[in-house]
């Protein structure tokens, strides 16, 4: 999957942009949502 969007946006896929990717919000697709439990655990 990760190949088809990069392809459709024009950027080569290589070992360098795959790295990106996993070290960018990419491990996390929750990353700028409000988590409901948050003010549980402050």
């Amino acid at each position: 999957m990760l190949t088809v969007i990069l392809h459709r946006c024009g950027i080569q896929r290589t070992f360098e942009t795959i790295m990106s990717v996993y070290e960018s919000q990419a491990l996390d697709p929750h990353v700028n949502r409000e988590k409901f439990r948050d003010e549980w655990f402050e």
